[in-house]
């Protein structure tokens, strides 16, 4: 994300902006709630099991899919906050690094490796700064 001044917004003032810049989208995460708090615990008793439903839901209309609803949109753009601006695609990757992470992968490296299985294709430079920046819940302050 290009971030000018500094990362002192909540999660909440992001992902409420990510719904204003996509008015029409499916899939809407309500403040106070995570995408990953719907995974069923049970499904998760294994790292195997964990990776697994991961990527069964990042698949379209999953609970961690945050990709399909920006489809032609991605890189649109809008100031989440004075000096604060991001894609939607980068908006997207970073819900998508903090579900992750709430859902119980706790290795950065992990959570690249699961996004490029998804993918198909290794994640790019950019893609895991932001992944990242989610998972460790940067702009959450």
């Amino acid at each position: 994300m290009r971030i000018l001044k500094s990362f002192s917004y909540s999660a909440t003032g992001l992902l409420l902006a990510v719904g204003a810049l996509h008015s029409n989208c499916s899939h809407r995460v309500a403040p106070g709630t995570s995408a990953a708090s719907s995974v069923s615990q049970s499904q998760l008793l294994t790292p195997a099991g964990l990776r697994a439903t991961i990527l069964k839901e990042t698949q379209p209309g999953g609970k961690l899919d945050f990709f399909t609803a920006i489809k032609g949109h991605e890189y649109d753009g809008k100031q989440l906050k004075p000096g604060v601006y991001a894609t939607a695609s980068e908006v997207a990757l970073y819900q998508w690094g903090r579900a992750v992470n709430e859902s119980g992968i706790r290795s950065l490296e992990e959570a690249y490796s699961i996004f490029s299985e998804f993918k198909g294709q290794p994640a790019s430079a950019r893609d895991k700064a932001t992944i990242e920046l989610g998972f460790n819940k940067k702009l959450d302050n």
